[in-house]
């Protein structure tokens, strides 16, 4: 296999697989980075929606009182956002109130009240006093279909002892869908930016095989000539008279010798 051709299949080899492990790591991560981010708001929004929650679940009046009205009057507002070039039109948070023991006493579908949500992760833990949360799929073939659940403690107003007793447990849900347009949008401007990196590295690659191998082969026939002549030139360190030097043992040197230099010199 000729030189050039290994140093090219080298660096081309290097190249590609650098790139594939970087932008293959980065794009498995872009949904998954999506995602905790999107958690993280959640976990704000349970913990506001809750203390916003405790005063009507105190009075016994979650499902029909300011909270229920405010999270009915939210499901029917149009957020109109431009967000980087992507249109939101529809609020997508879904709101459960269940009491100490887990029993659905409010659901902003209408669709859960008093069900039994003890068992779900997000619900139970919370009870328990840890940090709940939860993924769900609403179809299990569809990846797409997947919501997020984050739930907070409602506390009661702090009683003598500076506790607050529990009061039951509001947990936000969020489908996913709603974020994987800008894990997508995120996902093509990293390949594009990854396909142009890709083309300017093997423009680079190529030219330096050119350049490269054009060095090693002046190299190359170099050594052979030196080698053809009879040997390496040897350097001369002094000349202490004309009679003690000699002409370097190579074909320039008895090129030189032979010429204009040696009529002279035997003029001399």
């Amino acid at each position: 296999m000729r030189i050039s051709l290994r140093i090219a299949l080298g660096y081309f080899l290097i190249v590609g697989l650098t790139g594939y492990l970087v932008f293959n790591t980065f794009v498995t991560e872009v949904k998954p980075g999506v995602k905790q981010a999107m958690e993280e708001t959640m976990v704000d929004a349970a913990n506001v929606l809750a203390e916003l929650a405790a005063e009507d679940l105190r009075e016994g009046r979650i499902g029909s009182g300011r909270f229920a009205d405010a999270v009915m009057a939210y499901r029917r507002r149009d957020p109109n956002a431009l967000i980087y070039s992507l249109s939101k039109r529809s609020s997508d948070l879904r709101v459960h109130v269940t009491d100490p023991k887990g029993m659905v006493l409010f659901d902003s579908h209408g669709e859960d009240v008093g069900r039994d949500f003890s068992t779900w992760r997000d619900i139970s833990r919370t009870l328990k006093g840890s940090y709940g949360a939860r993924a769900t799929r609403l179809d299990p073939q569809d990846d797409t279909s997947l919501e997020l659940h984050v739930a907070a403690a409602i506390l009661d107003t702090p009683d003598a002892g500076g506790s607050r007793p529990l009061l039951g447990v509001l947990s936000v849900a969020k489908p996913t869908r709603s974020v994987v347009p800008f894990a997508d949008r995120a996902e093509r401007r990293v390949l594009n930016a990854g396909l142009l990196l890709l083309g300017a590295s093997l423009m680079i690659g190529a030219f330096f095989t050119v350049w490269l191998t054009h060095s090693i082969r002046t190299l190359r026939d170099f050594a052979r000539d030196v080698a053809g002549a009879g040997g390496p030139v040897l350097p001369v360190l002094a000349v202490t008279s004309w009679a003690s030097w000699r002409p370097p043992s190579t074909r320039c040197g008895r090129n030189w010798m032979g010429g204009p230099m040696s009529k002279a010199m035997s003029r001399a």
